[in-house]
């Protein structure tokens, strides 16, 4: 063997064993994270109140009434609250594209609208700025129609499977955390998201050690197949498609009976 080569093989012995040892580090780090779950988030208890028109409900956690009673019609969003989430977008492209993120938070939306046209790919430059702020009303609306069977099926669901909280996030991927009973879900597709990350936390109420031994099982799987092919979405993108796997049960199965539950 020529000194190159075993130069060439060296170096991958030494990354054959770094990525061995990022995988065990892997395990290890969801192990923490799934059997260390904690109860203490798993103990919310839904208020209702009985109105003279209707029942009302409420978490005991503010912001996750406010995104239930979004979604149904009941509440708006600000104006600000929506900025927000335009400049969390904003972070979240440049993120993924290798930039610093700007500071935008004293601006105003139009101004914030007018920077996406002129530094990301977010919008267009064809369209004018009100085409924009029209489009962003529609993507996402300060109000949605008011739906009372909406409301209190979502309520309803919501109690059902574990009262997990709830957060906005502008990021691709909407998650939910088994350990601290959060679901992320996306401003402009509510009730989707919603649904889809509802569906994780019935996993979990309904049987915590089964989640976290798939939890394990998909961590494992992922690491593995890591090692070989270096993506992680890719490895993650294939736990939908396998049968009993964490991913499947929640979007193959349980999903769509959460959604036949669900009145429009």
């Amino acid at each position: 063997m020529t000194l190159e080569k075993r130069v060439k093989h060296g170096h991958l012995r030494g990354i054959a064993k770094a990525m061995k040892t990022a995988f065990i580090c892997s395990v290890l780090g969801w192990s923490v994270a799934f059997v260390g779950s904690t109860l203490k988030y798993h103990n919310n208890q839904i208020e209702t109140t009985q109105t003279e028109k209707m029942v009302e409900y409420a978490h005991p956690d503010k912001q996750t009434t406010h995104i239930l009673n979004y979604i149904s019609g009941k509440e708006a969003i600000s104006k600000e609250e929506r900025k927000n989430l335009l400049v969390d977008y904003i972070d979240s492209w440049c993120q993924q594209n290798d930039q610093n993120a700007p500071e935008l938070n004293e601006k105003n939306e139009k101004e914030i609208i007018i920077w996406m046209i002129n530094n990301t790919t977010l919008l267009s430059n064809k369209n004018s700025v009100d085409e924009h702020i029209t489009g962003i009303n529609k993507f996402i609306p300060l109000k949605r129609e008011w739906n009372q069977n909406l409301y209190n099926s979502l309520w309803e669901l919501e109690t059902e499977v574990g009262a997990p909280y709830l957060r906005w996030t502008m990021d691709k991927k909407v998650t939910y955390s088994s350990r601290f009973n959060t679901a992320e879900i996306a401003p402009y597709a509510p009730l989707e998201t919603l649904l889809a990350e509802l569906s994780h936390s019935k996993q979990f109420n309904d049987d915590s050690l089964d989640y976290d031994i798939k939890a394990l099982e998909a961590a494992v799987r992922i690491s593995t197949k890591m090692i070989s092919s270096h993506s992680f979405d890719g490895a993650l993108e294939e736990e939908y498609e396998i049968p009993g796997s964490l991913e499947y049960e929640a979007h193959q199965v349980i999903e769509p009976q959460l959604e036949q539950k669900i009145e429009k």
